[in-house]
């Protein structure tokens, strides 16, 4: 049972939900519904995207060279891809917010 912090972070900010179900389908490699905060099944819902900047003015001059490409890992939930690495910076910044605050 998830319990009142839980709740509380994920009323704050969504990625809470996300970060936890990536946790848990980490460790298990799937879900019990019954543990799940979103609709994440499992690492079968996990991905690798590559993204490329092959035309010019896909990103800003210098940025790095031109057809260049990088990674990202995804996970699927409901028809939509969540960046891991964007969800987890979501929790550290809520987290670094909630510190200095409350002076914790």
């Amino acid at each position: 049972m998830v319990n009142q912090l839980q709740q509380e972070l994920e009323a704050l900010d969504k990625n809470f939900a996300i970060t936890y179900d990536i946790a848990n389908a980490s460790k298990h490699m799937i879900l019990d519904p019954k543990r799940r905060r979103t609709n994440l099944w499992g690492a079968e819902n996990a991905e690798v995207q590559q993204t490329y900047s092959g035309a010019l003015g896909a990103s800003p001059l210098g940025a790095g060279p031109i057809g260049a490409s990088s990674s990202r890992i995804v996970v699927k939930i409901d028809n939509q891809f969540h960046d891991v690495r964007a969800c987890v910076i979501g929790v550290h910044a809520v987290w670094a917010k909630l510190i200095s605050e409350n002076s914790w």
